[in-house]
């Protein structure tokens, strides 16, 4: 396998491919208009006629229905627990959730790392994304809750996958 790091708004590997995967919320690090623009573009020319794009991303109306709040998380292996705190800043007009980690790492209950990461990660609405897919020449074929391929979005839903096949070129 080949690993390729780069900006998946902007990008161009020589190849195509019959499916592209942008999973586990990527999609949403491309908070600007012209990010998401560019990456469709992007995935366009590396796909062939009728290929596929799935992306599972933030879904808007399960965000707005339950307003992001703190949460804490912890985890223990052997003698290292890890414990992460999110404290999100919800910005709804930008459609964008501005959440800081506080990450504290323990080893036999005494604390030996601790360090903070700041995530600006953009929700959507899907007829948002319909829009910038069929603006591409995409189709969107299918939607659904994420990991849960035979419910419809709700407002309950928090994540999504949707489903684009890139349209036959009529010439």
């Amino acid at each position: 396998s080949e690993f390729i790091v780069g900006d998946m708004s902007n990008f161009n590997l020589n190849e195509k491919f019959d499916i592209i995967i942008c999973m586990f919320s990527a999609f949403g690090y491309l908070t600007e208009n012209n990010q998401i623009e560019n990456f469709f573009k992007s995935v366009k020319k590396h796909l062939n006629e009728g290929g596929l794009l799935i992306i599972d991303c933030w879904n808007g109306l399960g965000i707005m229905n339950k307003l992001p709040s703190s949460i804490e998380k912890s985890v223990k292996i052997e003698e290292l627990k890890i414990i992460r705190k999110s404290s999100p800043n919800l910005d709804s007009k930008n459609h964008v959730n501005n959440v800081i980690f506080n990450v504290k790492i323990f080893q036999n209950n005494s604390l030996i790392d601790e360090y903070e990461e700041q995530h600006k990660v953009r929700f959507f609405f899907p007829k948002e994304l319909e829009k910038y897919m069929n603006d591409e020449g995409f189709e969107l074929i299918y939607t659904c809750p994420s990991y849960d391929l035979d419910k419809e979005i709700t407002e309950k839903d928090w994540n999504m996958v949707l489903v684009g096949r890139l349209k036959k070129i009529c010439i």
